[in-house]
C-alpha cells in the first residue's frame, strides 16, 4: 500500500509566507541600509572587543562558560596577543591584551556609562549561574524576574566584564 501526504495549497502558501516572513526579519535585523544623499549606506554589527591582562586565559573562560569557539590566536604587531572567538550563534568576539605602548585602566563590572554589558540568552538561569560561579563569575545582581516574564541575572567575568543572563519566558519549566 503507498500512502501520499499532499499538503493543502493554504497550507503551502502559509509556509511560504512564514518563509518569506522568517526572511525579512533576518534582513531587519541584522542589515541596516540608510540612504544618505544619494548614497545607500549598508550597516552590519561586525564583532565585541575586550581587552584582558591574560587573552588566553580569557578566552579559555569563555570557551568553558559559554562553549565559544577559538578562531585563532595570534601576536599583532603592536605585540599585543589576539584570540579572535565566535559564539553558537556566529557573534564574534575578540580578546586582547595590551599592545607595547598602551596603558590599560582596570575593568569595570559594576554599572557604568559606556558599554555597561553584554547579555547571552540561557535555557536554565539557576542551574547556569551555579555552574558559572564554580568557573570564578561572581553573582553581581539577581536573579529577577521581569513583567515580561524574562528572569535576568548580572554576573561579573574574567577582568572586571558585567554580563547578563537571560531567560526567556518560553524557556521557563511550566
Amino acid at each position: 500500500m503507498r500512502f501520499a501526504y499532499r499538503l493543502p495549497v493554504t497550507s503551502i502558501f502559509w509556509n511560504w509566507q512564514r518563509l518569506r516572513s522568517n526572511i525579512d526579519k533576518f534582513l531587519t535585523n541584522n542589515v541596516r541600509t540608510i540612504k544618505r544623499g544619494s548614497i545607500l549606506t549598508t550597516y552590519k554589527f561586525n564583532h565585541v572587543h575586550l581587552k584582558a591582562p591574560d587573552p588566553e586565559k580569557s578566552a579559555d573562560w569563555y570557551v568553558n562558560a559559554f562553549n565559544f569557539k577559538i578562531l585563532s590566536n595570534t601576536v599583532r604587531a603592536s605585540g599585543s596577543r589576539f584570540v579572535r572567538c565566535e559564539t553558537s550563534d556566529g557573534i564574534i568576539v575578540n580578546i586582547s591584551g595590551a599592545g607595547n605602548d598602551e596603558q590599560i585602566g582596570n575593568g569595570d563590572a559594576s554599572v557604568h556609562w559606556g558599554l555597561e554589558h553584554f547579555g547571552i540568552e540561557v535555557d536554565d538561569l539557576d542551574t547556569e549561574l551555579k555552574r558559572l560561579a564554580d568557573l570564578g563569575a561572581r553573582l553581581l545582581e539577581g536573579p529577577n524576574d521581569s513583567p515580561t516574564g524574562m528572569r535576568i541575572a548580572f554576573i561579573q567575568g574574567p577582568n572586571d566584564v558585567r554580563i547578563e543572563l537571560m531567560q526567556p519566558p518560553t524557556k521557563r519549566e511550566s
